[in-house]
């Protein structure tokens, strides 16, 4: 399971870096193409603006696999674990009955989309809508994955609620302490 999870990361990875990569060489190429040849490639800022939005939404895959979002999580550091791990479930559940709503909206606008072509390019606009619903069923597995690692697997519970660098700032402070 670690192995597909790590194919898969670096897999997302590998989709944000060629977005990344693409949109700036049409940008550069379409700033390039107007002041040499005084006149722009009508196509290039459409395309980057998908890529934008592609990288956007598997940055947010990216992120939320890190636990790298925001959160107000100060109160519930001081918790002990057992109140730790039903704040999580709780969150958790908000979070999967948030991704339902944003996957819902996103097929129906997705299927309204169908038969609208951007104008220069031609593709469709459900590619760009449609990132809603890739973001939504992904993180909702996210959210299954790290439960049944909480509880099934019973990994500790602080590494699903700090981020990976409070967790070394974390293990930092303890190796001092025993010094």
């Amino acid at each position: 399971m670690e192995k597909i999870g790590s194919l898969l990361n670096r897999l997302l990875n590998g989709f944000m870096v060629a977005c990344l990569v693409g949109m700036c060489i049409l940008i550069f190429s379409n700033v390039v193409s107007r002041y040499i040849f005084s006149s722009s490639i009508t196509w290039a800022n459409e395309l980057s603006r998908f890529f934008f939005v592609w990288l956007i939404f598997f940055g947010a895959i990216g992120a939320f696999i890190k636990n790298e979002h925001m959160g107000v999580d100060m109160l519930v550091k001081r918790f002990s674990k057992k109140v730790k791990k039903t704040l999580y479930i709780i969150t958790n559940l908000i979070i999967l009955i948030l991704l339902y709503n944003i996957l819902d909206g996103s097929i129906k606008i997705t299927q309204l989309s169908l038969d609208s072509p951007a104008p220069a390019t031609e593709i469709p606009l459900a590619f760009m809508d449609g990132m809603g619903i890739v973001v939504s069923i992904g993180m909702a597995i996210i959210i299954f994955i790290n439960l049944f690692k909480v509880f099934i697997k019973k990994d500790d519970i602080d590494q699903y609620i700090l981020s990976a660098n409070e967790m070394d700032l974390m293990d930092e402070s303890i190796d001092g302490r025993e010094e």
